[in-house]
């Protein structure tokens, strides 16, 4: 057999182990219901200017975090939407629709939220108008099943962090009950709709390579980004919470932020590292990070449940 034999022969098997895996986990995700809630909360209004425990660090980190949100979560809903025409299954084609609703509140939400961000001296306006751009590129240039997969790689990221957020309540301590029962809302909903982009994606043949590769094309972007067009993010004072009387402040470095969160932080990064390499894994799917515990924990104990 030739190199180029062997490597068709393994790339086959590998894609039939992922297709396995999601057959295993869709037995798990079919006892696990999407909730389409239309959640109200108390007004941000009042939220302090450094609202997670009066830390500038912790503060900023989320703050760029929800300036993100409404683009992604519109490009994600767009990304899974394309390839809807090719889906045959039921259950699948139901929550995509599930996934789509949540996605789409939770841009509307963020997008309040930020208002109050630019109350704070945020360029929120700038920053949007970038993320628009952004995502914009990617769906003109790249193929539909590589949108989807890049979608699959970034929900798999939200899902560990709404994951770690639960699993370490600590990180959440000092928080207004009004922002911690928001972005409670968020990682729960996170967590129960994990998986649609990835069941998407092999559904319509998108297998291990193809995920893995778009992945690894993501992180490379990152990293550049990080170097090269971050600093000039900063220096528009888009990601720095500049006002006509605030002067520029620096962005925390993540030493900084273990340092506010002694312990727990780096037990946090533990925890996101670990499930950062699973997505590499052969036979992978996102429910094999098992959070069924805490959503079922939100659900039980959350008046938000009400609002479903």
């Amino acid at each position: 057999m030739s190199t180029t034999d062997t490597a068709v022969a393994n790339r086959s098997d590998t894609d039939q182990e992922e297709q396995a895996s999601v057959s295993k986990y869709l037995v798990m995700r079919s006892h696990l219901d999407i909730v389409n809630r239309k959640p109200t909360f108390e007004p941000f209004d009042d939220l302090p200017r450094y609202w997670v425990d009066g830390h500038k660090g912790l503060t900023q980190f989320n703050n760029i975090f929800s300036l993100v949100i409404p683009e992604g979560e519109k490009f994600f809903i767009r990304s899974v939407m394309r390839v809807k025409k090719d889906i045959k299954d039921p259950q699948l084609l139901d929550d995509i629709i599930s996934f789509s609703k949540q996605e789409a509140h939770h841009a509307k939400a963020h997008i309040e939220f930020n208002n109050v961000l630019r109350k704070h001296g945020y360029d929120v306006d700038g920053f949007t108008k970038f993320t628009k751009r952004y995502f914009y590129v990617v769906e003109k240039f790249l193929p539909a099943k590589i949108a989807l997969a890049l979608t699959v790689f970034m929900e798999h990221l939200t899902a560990v962090m709404a994951e770690g957020a639960h699993r370490f309540p600590e990180l959440q301590e000092g928080l207004p009950k009004e922002a911690r029962d928001f972005w409670d809302w968020h990682a729960v909903e996170e967590m129960e709709h994990k998986s649609v982009a990835f069941d998407v994606l092999t559904e319509i043949g998108g297998g291990y390579f193809t995920r893995t590769l778009t992945a690894g094309i993501f992180i490379t972007l990152c990293i550049i980004s990080m170097t090269f067009i971050t600093p000039v993010l900063m220096i528009l004072g888009m990601m720095t919470n500049r006002g006509k009387d605030k002067p520029a402040e620096k962005s925390v470095t993540l030493k900084e932020l273990e340092a506010m969160r002694p312990g727990v932080m780096g037990e946090w990064n533990k925890f996101v590292w670990q499930s950062f390499k699973k997505y590499f894994h052969p036979g992978f799917h996102p429910w094999q990070n098992d959070d069924i515990e805490y959503i079922t924990r939100w659900r039980e104990k959350n008046t938000l449940r009400s609002n479903e």
